[in-house]
């Protein structure tokens, strides 16, 4: 694997939050979201005011029995509403470094300010988890072969995909279309395998796939990507330049 990311811990920093959906008129009401800091500044200078919770994004969703909520703050703000103990703690999150209680009343916090009731479901309520640092595979598809390969013991085939491949930057919401596209690719490389059993073809085809993958996001989309109503088993249908 390689790292990639921001690369220092800390700098990316994601507080997640479940609490009952209790299906009252107001919850019914609620309104799913999500805000990034640069697309509403008075919104989150608010909050910061507010709250001291420095935030460069927040996400709420709901469903039948439970809102959900995700937030980014930043380090400092965690070390100033004393969510985290101390800057230099060789692990910043970890148990004896986060106060759970000044968390609970972050998160309880910043639901209120959009309307959700505060009251966390039995279990995952509320956590931390840094994702500063993310990683990859340095290739899609590996051929493990045995010395004594022959046609009654052929190379065992090993398939990564979705965060196993390419671990996602939360921010950029890739993670769902990353993971199918990387499944397909799968697929559509075993498919190859099948058909030539040439493992030099597989691993160009493979990694054909997923050069084009590693530069999918936002910005790039219409670049990369054709149309999803277009999208078949075969990365031509889905790549741009896919050769």
């Amino acid at each position: 694997c390689v790292a990639a990311g921001l690369g220092k811990d800390g700098k990316a920093i994601g507080v997640v939050a479940n609490f009952v959906n209790a299906r009252s008129k107001e919850e019914r009401n609620l309104r799913q979201f999500s805000w990034a800091r640069q697309f509403n500044a008075p919104l989150f200078n608010d909050i910061k005011k507010k709250y001291s919770a420095d935030l460069e994004n927040v996400v709420y969703y709901s469903s039948e029995a439970t809102h959900y909520m995700i937030f980014t703050p930043t380090k400092q703000s965690l070390l100033d509403t004393g969510c985290v103990r101390q800057a230099d703690a060789p692990t910043l999150l970890g148990a004896d470094n986060v106060d759970m209680a000044q968390l609970t009343d972050l998160a309880k916090n910043i639901a209120c300010h959009f309307g959700i009731p505060p009251n966390f479901t039995p279990s995952q309520s509320v956590s931390i988890f840094d994702f500063s640092e993310t990683k990859r595979h340095e290739r899609a598809i590996v051929l493990a072969e045995d010395p004594e390969c022959s046609e009654e013991h052929p190379p065992l085939v090993v398939c990564f995909c979705g965060d196993a491949l390419l671990e996602p930057f939360w921010p950029e919401g890739l993670g769902i279309v990353r993971g199918f596209l990387s499944a397909l690719d799968c697929v559509s490389s075993l498919q190859v395998w099948a058909q030539t059993k040439d493992s030099e073809a597989v691993g160009r085809h493979s990694d054909a796939c997923y050069k084009i993958l590693k530069s999918v996001a936002g910005q790039t989309r219409e670049m990369t990507l054709k149309p999803a109503a277009e999208w078949r088993l075969d990365p031509a249908t889905r790549y741009k330049g896919f050769k």
